[in-house]
């Protein structure tokens, strides 16, 4: 009977202590501690550094999800100085990468590699990509791109900002083996513009250095000057080379007789179109009496005008000689105007004819108007 007993006791403490194991087993965390398995679908804690090291021909790790809407791999930094992700290309020769990322996307705006700075208001001197060459001489570049094709190799866009800033000792500095060195272009505003401030340099500075023929500037338009220019005075308008010397000339004619009616109003005669800028003009046009061989002479006004600048002359014709009339006129705008040779004749005398009309305009780089003493 005691035997018996024994073996009742022993079952019983058996079954207490295997309770006590799970109970202690179930208190444990989920997840591996140092020195433990990594775990899978559970989450690992260890205060050390993980090694993994082998010689393989592929990855040493290799992680694949099928969930093309969600990370392979994600790694987090909690804070300081320390990057979420850090590649190492270790020997000093080779030239493997030290992070490579591929897209074999075939659709629009996919990146092989992205950076985002997701703050609204980040410090300054943050960078969604950065590249840094430690090199400390010529060699090497800090961002390179390329594109095997006709594309762009670095492209950069901002709505408000620069889209591309360079900054360092010799500028921003552009490099075309068989292309253009540099091109810039916009749809609403300058291609490039360039400045200084420096004292005794140039805002923009051309040089053509080679063998063969070329330019060291050369500019183009299909609708309006090659290269404009203008100084500091106020006021002024630039000046404009269109494969002419400057100045430029805008001239008209009109050799028909026009009958000016003796009503007392001004009837155009002839008119002009110049561009906006600073003009010299020149007129001059024959008149007499409408009525052939009459002796008597008849009283005509003529005006050469532009926006509100007129230039004004009185004459009295026969109808036997023709009279000359001739104009000077000063006129600038900042905009296109019409230059108008428009003439009246006294009410109480003829009718009066105008014709071979000539109207001269000489674009200058700028000037006054002064009333003199």
């Amino acid at each position: 009977m005691s035997t018996d007993r024994n073996r009742t006791r022993r079952r019983v403490l058996f079954a207490a202590a295997a309770a006590a194991l799970a109970l202690a087993a179930a208190a444990v965390p989920a997840s591996a501690g140092v020195g433990d398995f990594f775990k899978l679908g559970q989450t690992n804690s260890a205060d050390a550094t993980s090694l993994l090291t082998g010689n393989t021909a592929g990855p040493e790790l290799k992680v694949s999800n099928a969930n093309g809407n969600f990370a392979g791999i994600k790694a987090e930094s909690a804070g300081g100085y320390g990057a979420a992700v850090y590649g190492l290309h270790s020997s000093e020769g080779g030239t493997g990468a030290g992070v490579q990322g591929i897209s074999e996307s075939t659709e629009g705006s996919a990146v092989g590699v992205y950076g985002l700075i997701d703050s609204t208001t980040p410090g300054a001197g943050s960078a969604a990509v950065r590249g840094q060459n430690n090199a400390i001489g010529f060699s090497g570049y800090g961002v390179y791109g390329f594109h095997a094709g006709t594309g762009i190799g670095v492209s950069g866009r901002s709505p408000k900002g620069l889209g591309v800033y360079g900054n360092g000792t010799r500028g921003g500095s552009f490099y075309g083996t068989t292309g253009a060195g540099l091109e810039g272009y916009s749809p609403a505003n300058d291609g490039i513009r360039a400045s200084s401030r420096a004292a005794n340099k140039s805002g923009l500075w051309a040089h053509h250095d080679g063998s063969n023929f070329g330019y060291g500037l050369f500019a183009q338009s299909a609708v309006g000057p090659a290269v404009g220019m203008s100084g500091p005075d106020t006021g002024q308008a630039p000046l404009t080379f269109n494969g002419k010397p400057f100045p430029s000339v805008t001239a008209g004619y009109k050799d028909t007789e026009v009958q000016v009616t003796h009503d007392g109003t001004f009837q155009e005669v002839a008119s002009l179109n110049v561009g906006p800028g600073t003009y010299a003009l020149i007129a001059k046009a024959n008149a007499r009496a409408a009525n052939s061989g009459l002796a008597e002479e008849s009283y005509l006004t003529c005006r050469l005008s532009a926006g509100g600048d007129f230039d004004q002359t009185l004459s009295t014709p026969d109808g036997i000689d023709w009279e000359t009339v001739s104009f000077v006129l000063f006129h600038s705008s900042p905009w296109a105007s019409a230059v108008t040779l428009s003439c009246s004749a006294k009410p109480t005398e003829w009718n009066a004819l105008v014709r071979n009309t000539k109207i001269m305009a000489i674009r200058v780089a700028g000037g006054t108007n002064t009333a003199m003493p």
